[in-house]
């Protein structure tokens, strides 16, 4: 009865460090459950910012596109505008030219008109 009351106490003793490995085996496996939920969700993450990314670089590429048109359009009205502000420039200054020789031009008549008015008047005061 010993022999066998030892073999009890052994297999009592084995079921119990089995029980204990089984319990220790389904925490880790629990924990291993619980940690490729997380990976799952992760590599689900993972695909949507891919997506999302490649969509941000596709709208950039059409902005980008939109916005060097809208840049290569103003600079031509830039380039029109000072073409013109030039030709404005231009014109004033050949008109404040005018104006000058015309101002000038008329005061040269003015001086010969009375100096011709004032050389007549002596010639008729020398008759």
């Amino acid at each position: 009865m010993t022999n066998t009351q030892f073999t009890i106490d052994s297999l009592k003793e084995l079921n119990l460090k089995l029980v204990l490995l089984i319990n220790e085996l389904r925490k880790n496996n629990a924990e291993v459950k619980t940690e490729n939920t997380r990976l799952k969700q992760a590599i689900e993450e993972n695909a949507m910012l891919k997506i999302r990314f490649k969509e941000l670089k596709k709208k950039n590429k059409t902005d980008t596109t939109i916005l060097i048109a809208k840049n290569a359009e103003l600079k031509d009205r830039v380039t029109k505008l000072e073409w013109k502000q030039a030709q404005v420039i231009t014109s004033e200054q050949e008109k404040s030219y005018t104006k000058e020789t015309l101002h000038s031009l008329s005061e040269s008549l003015a001086e010969s008109e009375i100096l011709e008015s004032s050389l007549s008047q002596e010639t008729i005061n020398a008759i």
